[in-house]
C-alpha cells in the first residue's frame, strides 16, 4: 500500500494482545447487603484437559476451577487456538461473551469469523466460557469479578508466549474486563483492552434506579456524543437484574467506577467499541467509563452494529482494528480522537497523542482497510490514502491538534471519511467521521 505524500519513516513494530467482554436495575435489599469488599486475586486449579466434548481441529480445551476468597468456586472452560504454522506470532487475545459469560465467543453470531481474522493476523485466541455464570450469588458483582481477573492472570502466565497481551469482551464480558482494570490492577499485565457493548456496570447506583433520577436522565442524554447513534439509548436497566440486587448505599461501591477506582492505565491502551444501533443503557454506561479513564483511550461507534458488536462486519472490523492498532511501538503508543462530528462549513478537530516531540502525520481515505504495510506496521485506511496534515507533538506532553475545514456544501452531508495518524514510529487508531448537517 502506498500512502501519498508520506515522507520516509522509521519502522513500526506491531505486537498486540486483546480482551473482549451485561447490566442492572432496581436495587433490592437482601443478604448481599452484608457482603464485604473484594480482597485479593484467587487461585486456579486445572481440572481436565481436554474439555468434555472436545474441541475443533487445531484447538485445545482446558477446564479450570477458579477460587476466590469469600465466594463459591466456579469452573470455566477455556478453548485455545494457535495461528497456523508459519504465521508470525503477534500475541494473545482473551475473548468473552456477555451476560454471565456462559458460552463461547466463537459460537455466537460473528464470533468465528472474527477469531479466524485474529488467527490469520498472528494472534493466539483464548475463548472462555463460565460453566454457571461469573456473577451468580449475593456477594456483589465487583467482588465476583475476582474470578475473571484471576483467569486473566492465569492466561498471561500459562498460555501467553510473547507479543501483545490483549483482552476483549462484550456487554457483561466488557464489565469483567473493566473491573479487572479498576479493581484488580490488571492493566499491569494487559497491553490492549477492548471492551465492546459497554461496560454496562460502570455506575450501578445510577443505572439501577427505576425510574431514573432527573439528574441522571440529563447526564445520560449528554454523555453520548452527538450524531453517532441511530437511536436514543436507555438510561436504566431492566428492574430486578442480578447486578442490581444490592443495598442502594452499596451500589456505587459495587460499580466499576467505585469510589477510589483505579482510572489510570499507563501501559494499557483502552479501546471501546459501541455499536451505532445499540439502544441499551450499556451505551451511556460505557461512555461514563470512557470519560473516567485518565490514560490513553479510544471509543468508536461502527455503523449497522447492535449491542452484540461482532454481529456486523463493521463491528468485527472495529474490534480487529482495535487489537491490531494497540501494537507496541517505541517509545510508546499513539492515539487520535476527533472532538465532535464535523458539520458542513465547520471544522473537523482532531487531537493526537504520542511520543513527546515526535513528528506527526494525518492521512485520510474514503475506504477502510487492514493492510500489513511493511516495514511500518498495520495501516487501517484504504488505498489511496492522502496525507492531509502534519506537525510536531508537544516536546513535554506529547500532544498535538489538527483542524480540517469542511466545505460549506450540503452534498457532503452524510459523507464518510476514514482518518489515521502516525506519530514518530507509532500508528494511531483509525477514526471514522461522518459529516453532519
Amino acid at each position: 500500500m502506498k500512502v501519498n505524500s508520506m515522507p520516509a519513516l522509521s519502522s513500526v513494530h506491531v505486537a498486540a494482545v486483546c480482551v473482549v467482554a451485561v447490566l442492572c436495575v432496581s436495587s433490592l435489599p437482601g443478604q448481599g447487603c452484608t457482603a464485604g469488599p473484594p480482597t485479593g486475586l484467587g487461585t486456579v486449579a486445572v481440572l481436565a484437559t481436554p474439555c468434555p466434548g472436545g474441541a475443533g481441529p487445531g484447538t485445545t480445551c482446558h477446564v479450570l476451577r477458579i477460587s476466590c476468597t469469600g465466594i463459591p468456586d466456579i469452573d470455566v472452560r477455556v478453548r485455545v487456538t494457535n495461528p497456523a504454522a508459519g504465521v508470525p506470532m503477534r500475541g494473545t487475545v482473551l475473548m468473552g461473551v456477555g451476560g454471565g459469560g456462559v458460552g463461547f465467543y466463537g459460537d455466537r453470531v460473528g464470533g468465528a469469523p472474527l477469531q479466524m481474522d485474529l488467527l490469520a493476523a498472528g494472534f493466539r485466541v483464548v475463548d472462555r466460557s463460565w460453566v454457571s455464570g461469573w456473577f451468580n450469588d449475593a456477594a456483589g458483582v465487583r467482588k465476583q469479578s475476582c474470578r475473571y481477573a484471576t483467569l486473566l492472570t492465569w492466561v498471561r502466565a500459562n498460555l501467553h508466549t510473547g507479543g501483545a497481551f490483549c483482552a476483549t469482551g462484550n456487554s457483561g464480558g466488557s464489565g469483567e474486563l473493566c473491573y479487572a482494570l479498576t479493581t484488580w490492577g490488571r492493566g499491569a499485565i494487559l497491553d490492549v483492552a477492548v471492551p465492546t457493548g459497554g461496560p454496562p456496570m460502570s455506575r450501578l447506583d445510577l443505572l439501577c434506579q427505576t425510574p431514573a433520577t432527573p439528574q441522571w436522565t440529563s447526564q445520560c442524554m449528554n454523555v453520548v456524543p452527538a450524531n453517532v447513534m441511530t437511536c436514543q439509548p436507555g438510561c436504566t436497566v431492566m428492574p430486578g437484574h442480578t447486578v442490581c440486587t444490592r443495598c442502594p448505599t452499596q451500589l456505587r461501591q459495587d460499580s466499576i467506577l467505585f469510589l477510589g477506582a483505579q482510572r489510570n492505565f499507563p501501559t494499557t491502551r483502552v479501546h471501546q467499541v459501541i455499536g451505532a444501533n445499540d439502544c441499551s443503557s450499556a451505551v451511556p454506561a460505557g461512555m461514563l467509563f470512557h470519560t473516567a479513564v485518565l490514560s490513553e483511550k479510544i471509543v468508536e461507534f461502527p455503523a449497522n452494529t447492535p449491542h452484540w458488536v461482532a454481529t456486523s462486519q463493521e463491528g468485527r472490523d472495529a474490534i480487529l482494528r482495535a487489537i491490531l492498532g494497540g501494537a507496541a511501538c517505541t517509545p510508546g503508543p499513539a492515539s487520535m480522537q476527533w472532538r465532535a462530528m464535523p458539520q458542513v462549513g465547520g471544522l473537523l478537530e482532531i487531537d493526537l497523542a504520542g511520543p513527546a516531540g515526535a513528528d506527526w502525520y494525518v492521512a485520510l481515505s474514503l475506504t477502510p482497510a487492514i493492510t500489513d504495510f511493511a516495514p511500518f506496521g498495520w495501516l487501517f485506511i484504504g488505498s489511496p490514502a492522502l496525507v492531509v496534515g502534519n506537525g510536531t507533538l508537544h516536546p513535554m506532553t506529547g500532544r498535538g491538534a489538527f483542524n480540517l475545514a469542511v466545505p460549506n456544501d450540503p452534498i457532503l452531508i452524510g459523507f464518510e471519511v476514514f482518518f489515521q495518524g502516525l506519530t514518530g514510529t507509532c500508528l494511531t487508531n483509525q477514526s471514522r467521521v461522518v459529516v453532519a448537517p
